[in-house]
């Protein structure tokens, strides 16, 4: 994920992680800028928010094998089962 973010960066690309949007100051229809819960404000062209979690994966000991992408549990060749997933 570092390379992905080193990449947009060094094209202008602005993350702010862990940060909330406290509000958002819209002209004509369009985010023009974001204000986050610290007071910052940042211009915006476009603003694109994303939530997730990291799964808890830390008990988990010998014999479990996890996706190093994203720590889900490697059930076998053909299925991975995503930790918190319920039906």
């Amino acid at each position: 994920m570092i390379l992905h973010i080193q990449f947009h960066e060094k094209n202008g690309i602005q993350f702010k992680m862990e940060a909330v949007a406290k509000e958002f100051i819209v002209k004509n229809n369009l985010v023009c800028e974001v204000i986050l819960n610290n007071g910052e404000q940042i211009p915006a062209d476009v603003v694109v928010l994303g939530a997730g979690i990291i799964p808890s994966t830390g008990y988990i000991k010998n014999g479990v094998k996890l996706n190093p992408r994203d720590k889900s549990v490697i059930c076998d060749v053909v299925s991975t089962a995503k930790i918190g997933f319920t039906f």
